[in-house]
């Protein structure tokens, strides 16, 4: 007789706002008992055994002064005004890309 084929793991992964918070907290989003997945402090191992990941919306690095996505400026520091900068950037965060 084979073995019982392993349950289903759910990832949920979210930045933090309010609404993905409030969709986590939601007793038929608890039902599936999401792992829940943080973005800025997501690694790899977050991912493992994983069969379904949903990826909510409006999903951002969520830089921080100090952490690894972000820089030593202020986090009220004024991000660039210029119009014809190609990246824009959070105040506190240093551009990922050139």
């Amino acid at each position: 007789m084979p073995a019982p084929a392993p349950e289903p793991a759910l990832g949920f992964l979210h930045g933090g706002s309010f609404s993905q918070l409030a969709t986590l907290a939601d007793p038929a989003v608890r039902l599936w008992r999401p792992r829940e997945i943080y973005l800025p402090d997501a690694t790899e191992a977050d991912f493992a055994g994983l069969t379904t990941l949903i990826v909510s919306d409006r999903l951002h690095l969520g830089c921080r002064p100090g952490s690894p996505r972000g820089s030593t400026a202020s986090p009220n520091a004024a991000a660039p005004s210029s119009s014809s900068a190609r990246t824009a950037t959070a105040p506190g965060c240093r551009a990922s890309v050139p």
